[in-house]
């Protein structure tokens, strides 16, 4: 299937932004300052919400995404799956 070039613009960008904005949390909480890291996905949300046609339907898709993502995460944290000592693992969430 053919793409239009808009469309696979947006992908690419979407692509780089996602895996730029894991890069910054890693990087960030690696180095001791993970504020640095949410404070670079928060912008990336909102540039994806200022392309999006309809925001209002992508701000409850993110919300039940990272509500779900949440409870994943804290099951995973209780079960032992995860393991921060000295942490509460904020930054996960």
């Amino acid at each position: 299937m053919i793409l239009p070039d808009w469309l696979m613009t947006y992908q690419l960008i979407n692509f780089i932004g996602f895996n730029a904005g894991w890069f910054a949390c890693v990087l960030s909480a690696a180095g001791g300052v993970p504020w640095a890291g949410l404070v670079g996905v928060g912008a990336l949300v909102l540039l994806h919400l200022w392309m999006m046609p309809h925001p209002r339907r992508e701000i409850a898709l993110l919300a039940i995404a990272g509500l779900i993502g949440a409870v994943i995460d804290s099951v995973q944290m209780v079960l032992g799956v995860f393991s921060f000592p000295g942490s509460g693992a904020v930054w996960l969430c």
